[in-house]
């Protein structure tokens, strides 16, 4: 080839254009290898032929490219961050996460929680735990206290309730109750009444009982008597006696009128017939 001249090189023998990831130094498309240069990490040029440094492109926020040359960012993966576009992505610590493209990890929210680095979310808080960091394993409830799921802190069993102790919250049933954190039930006491599950119970007034276990307590029935509060029974009226309020001790018959045991009221004695104070036929 008469034309060809090795001290004179053309494009189709030595100069030829820069490939993706290069630009020529010579401000021109086609150039020798030596001007060849490639785009520094943090940038990248997809185009072959370029000609200026302009031509790599910075990383946009959220992507990065270690090396030089670069024909692409790469965008950040779930789980990390990249704050650096020259350098790789970083995991996201426990009790973090994130999504793709992102230059920073975000603090799992109130009520989740991640153990593990390098995630791309968190986990609800389940029911009858805590959460109080983020970072740390859900820890359970203690007894007296309950929780939702997604919480932070378990809260105080409130009164008529009981907390179970996967942290489930239940009505107290009738006739017992309980108090603020508690974590059970009680039975009403017997001598007592609980009409209400969130209260402490009270004490039968005289004239009635309570076996325990009750939402209200008892009349003593005709011919007896509990003539003192919190009676768990009452006492048949004595022989002799009338128990006309079962709220009052036995009052005695008057003379000349008996009763037998569990009457009501004193009779007055048949004719021929006497008595003299408190005495039964």
């Amino acid at each position: 080839n008469p034309s060809y001249s090795s001290s004179s090189p053309t494009q189709f023998c030595g100069e030829t254009a820069s490939p993706p990831g290069y630009y020529c130094s010579t401000s021109t498309p086609l150039c020798y290898d030596q001007h060849k240069l490639p785009c520094p990490p943090g940038t990248s040029n997809p185009s072959y032929s370029s000609s200026s440094p302009s031509s790599c492109v910075p990383c946009p926020s959220g992507h990065y490219a270690t090396n030089p040359a670069s024909t692409i960012c790469v965008i950040c993966p779930q789980g990390h961050f990249c704050n650096n576009v020259t350098a790789a992505p970083l995991r996201c610590s426990s009790g973090k996460y994130s999504g793709e493209g992102e230059v920073e990890c975000t603090d799992c929210a109130g009520g989740y929680y991640q153990t593990q680095e390098g995630q791309g979310g968190c986990v609800a808080c389940p029911k009858g735990h805590s959460c109080a960091d983020p970072a740390q394993v859900p820890q359970p409830c203690t007894p007296g206290t309950f929780s939702n799921s997604s919480s932070t802190a378990c809260t105080p069993c409130p009164s008529g309730f009981l907390c179970t102790s996967t942290g489930t919250l239940t009505a107290c049933n009738a006739g017992t109750y309980s108090l603020d954190s508690w974590a059970v039930c009680v039975t009403c006491a017997p001598g007592s009444s609980c009409a209400v599950v969130d209260s402490e119970p009270i004490a039968c007034p005289s004239g009635t009982y309570s076996v325990g276990g009750q939402t209200s307590c008892t009349s003593c029935p005709s011919g007896t008597y509990a003539n003192t509060t919190q009676s768990t029974s009452c006492t048949p009226c004595p022989a002799g006696y009338s128990c006309v309020d079962p709220k009052n001790s036995p009052q005695p018959c008057l003379d000349n009128y008996f009763s037998n045991s569990g009457q009501t009221s004193c009779t007055a004695c048949p004719l021929a017939e006497y008595s003299t104070g408190p005495a039964a036929m």
